[in-house]
C-alpha cells in the first residue's frame, strides 16, 4: 500500500488508507503500507493515539526524509516554536533549511525511496498487490512503476478527479497534455480502478470508456468510530453551528456561508444564540472569517485529535459542510460528511446542489443542502434550523441505518475486489 501520508499524521487523506489498514486482516490480507515519517505540509499535527487502533498484522514502513533529519535537531525545533509566538507562522527555519535539499533531490526522493522498500519488500515478504492511493497523484505513478518493474496487479485507489475540476491545475499546455497521457497509461495498467463516489466513477467512465471498461468500483469513504460512549456534554444554552477539517480557496471557500450566517445575525435572538465555530486547518481564512465576527459569536479553533473533533460535532446542534467546487469537479464526496453522519446531528451542506455531497445526503434523505450562489438561502435554512432548536424539534435521525458507511463494512468492499484480482491473475498464471 503507497500512502504518501497516513497517521499519526492527522490529515483527510491519511484516514481512507489507515482505515483500510487496519482492518483488511480480518478478511485475509495483511497491508504492508510505505508512507513518509513526515510529511511536507508543515501545518499538520500529530495523533499518536490513533496508531493504537492499527491491526497487529499491518506493517507500516516509514521512509526517513532529508526533512526528517532537519527536524530532529532540537535547536531547529526550538528556533521554530519562538518564530510561530512572534508571527503565528510554523517551521520558518525548518521551511530554508529543506530547500536545499528540494533542489538536490528535484522531488523525487519520494519515488526512489519508495521503488526501493518495494523492491525489498517482494523479496523478503512476497506481496501479491500493490495498492496506490492518490492523490497525492506521485502515489499513482510510483505504484505503476513498482506493480510493472515486480510484476504484480495494480490496485488505483482514485479519491479525487485528476485531469479536470479545480483540483487540476497544470503549469501550461504541455504539462496538461502529460498529465492525461500520464493518467490515461496508468489507469490502462491498472487491473481495478477504484472511486471514492459513483458520479466519479461514472465522468470517467465517460472519458475512458475502452481503458476502464469492466474494472471500475465505487468504495465510499466512511466512519469508523462507534459512539455509544460520547454524549452532549456542554453548550446546551447556545445554537452551536460548527465545522471541522480543513478550509481551501477554490475547494472550501466559507465566504458565501458567512455571508449567510452574518444576514441571519440580523435577526437579534438569533445572534444571541448561535455560536459559530471553525475547528481545524483554517489559517489562511483567519481574517475574513474574523471580519465577519461582528457580534463576538464566532470561535477559531486550531486541529485538534480526531476524538477531539468527535466530542466537539457531538457537543453541537448543526454541523456545517462547505463544498464549494462548482462545475466539472463538483462529483466528489466529501469525507468530513460520513463523520458528520455518524453524529447523528443535522447537517446544513454549502454545497452544489447538483454535486456529490448533495447527492449523497439526497440518497439518505439526511440534511440541509442550500447550494453555493445565494446567501439569502443559507441564511433561510439557518433561521429555520434555529426555530427548530428553540421548539426542541430538531431531528436526530437516530433511527437511519447507516451501518453500509462503517469502514468495517466498506475494508471488506475493497477486499472483496481484491479478492476478484487475485482469482484473475491465477487464472491467467494457470493458463
Amino acid at each position: 500500500m503507497i500512502s504518501f501520508v497516513f497517521p499519526p499524521l492527522n490529515f483527510s487523506g491519511s484516514e481512507r488508507p489507515f482505515q483500510f489498514s487496519r482492518y483488511l486482516p480480518e478478511f485475509g490480507y495483511t497491508p504492508l503500507v510505505i508512507t513518509q515519517e513526515n510529511f511536507l505540509n508543515y501545518r499538520i499535527e500529530k495523533d499518536f493515539d490513533s496508531l493504537e487502533k492499527l491491526h497487529p498484522e499491518s506493517k507500516t514502513y516509514r521512509l526517513k526524509t532529508y526533512k526528517s533529519f532537519i527536524e530532529r535537531f532540537k535547536f531547529i525545533g526550538w528556533t521554530d516554536e519562538l518564530i510561530y509566538k512572534l508571527i503565528r507562522k510554523k517551521k520558518i527555519l525548518s521551511r530554508i533549511l529543506e530547500f536545499p535539499g528540494q533542489l538536490l533531490y528535484k522531488k523525487r526522493e519520494w519515488e526512489f525511496q519508495v521503488f526501493w522498500k518495494a523492491f525489498y519488500l517482494k523479496i523478503t515478504r512476497k506481496p501479491v498487490l500493490v495498492f496506490a492511493t492518490g492523490p497525492e497523484w506521485k502515489n499513482l505513478e510510483i505504484g505503476y512503476k513498482v506493480s510493472k518493474f515486480l510484476g504484480l496487479p495494480l490496485i488505483v485507489d482514485m479519491r479525487d478527479p485528476w485531469t479536470y475540476g479545480v483540483l487540476w491545475n497544470p503549469k501550461d499546455k504541455a504539462d496538461a497534455e502529460f498529465q492525461i497521457r500520464k493518467e490515461r497509461e496508468i489507469l490502462g495498467h491498472a487491473t481495478r480502478v477504484v472511486f471514492t463516489s459513483p458520479l466519479t466513477e461514472s465522468v470517467m467512465l465517460k472519458k475512458y470508456p475502452l481503458i476502464l471498461a469492466n474494472k471500475t468500483h465505487s468504495v465510499t469513504n466512511g466512519f469508523d468510530t462507534e459512539l455509544e460512549n460520547f454524549q452532549k456534554a456542554k453548550n446546551l444554552d447556545k445554537f452551536v453551528l460548527t465545522f471541522t477539517g480543513k478550509l481551501s480557496l477554490g475547494v472550501r471557500n466559507p465566504e458565501i456561508f458567512l455571508k449567510g450566517f452574518q444576514l441571519a445575525c440580523s435577526n437579534s435572538d438569533f445572534r444571541k444564540d448561535a455560536l459559530l465555530q471553525f475547528i481545524g486547518y483554517i489559517d489562511d481564512f483567519k481574517e475574513q472569517i474574523e471580519s465577519y465576527n461582528k457580534y463576538d459569536n464566532i470561535v477559531i479553533k486550531e486541529p485538534v485529535t480526531r476524538e477531539e473533533s468527535i466530542r466537539e460535532m457531538i457537543d453541537s446542534d448543526i454541523l456545517v459542510l462547505i463544498q464549494t467546487i462548482s462545475g466539472l469537479g463538483d462529483d466528489v464526496i466529501s469525507g468530513k460528511i460520513f463523520e458528520y453522519i455518524n453524529t447523528r446531528r443535522t447537517i446544513l451542506a454549502v454545497a452544489p446542489e447538483s454535486g456529490g455531497d448533495a447527492w449523497l445526503l439526497r440518497q439518505n434523505e439526511k440534511g440541509h443542502i442550500t447550494g453555493i450562489e445565494d446567501e439569502n438561502k443559507i441564511k433561510d435554512s439557518l433561521i429555520a434550523l434555529w426555530n427548530q432548536w428553540k421548539s426542541n424539534t430538531l431531528n436526530s435521525e437516530e433511527s437511519m441505518d447507516i451501518s453500509k458507511y462503517n469502514r468495517y463494512n466498506l475494508t471488506k468492499e475493497l477486499a472483496d475486489i481484491l479478492d476478484i484480482v487475485l482469482k484473475k491473475a491465477a487464472h491467467s498464471n494457470a493458463n
